[in-house]
């Protein structure tokens, strides 16, 4: 299921394994051009973009072409369950600084 872009890869969405849910977690079939491995991280694009982090998908899911993600992950791209997504793997930077301000109740 790859797309027309060699550093791309559009896949259907289903439902995340409960163990991965809140964890920030994509499992993606390795079997692809993006030379993914676990813990890349990847932009997942629905109808809006957000990032992910890489997880092995289960065996029976290899050959699939699915992704699964949890609730937070697809409101966070606009999708559902079903709908179809681009994922590119993207090149991080470590933080140069980080401001943190007391929240006050």
């Amino acid at each position: 299921m790859t797309d027309d872009n060699s550093d791309s890869l559009t896949l259907r969405v289903a439902k995340a394994i409960p163990s991965d849910v809140g964890h920030g977690r994509a499992r993606v079939p390795f079997d692809n051009n993006l030379n993914l491995k676990p813990g890349d991280i990847i932009e997942v694009s629905g109808e809006r973009k957000t990032a992910a982090i890489v997880w092995r998908c289960r065996p029976e899911d290899a050959n699939l072409g699915v992704i699964r993600v949890d609730g937070i992950i697809r409101k966070n791209a606009g999708v559902s369950l079903g709908d179809r997504v681009d994922i590119k793997k993207v090149e991080t930077q470590p933080c140069q600084r980080l401001v943190l301000s007391p929240v006050m109740a």
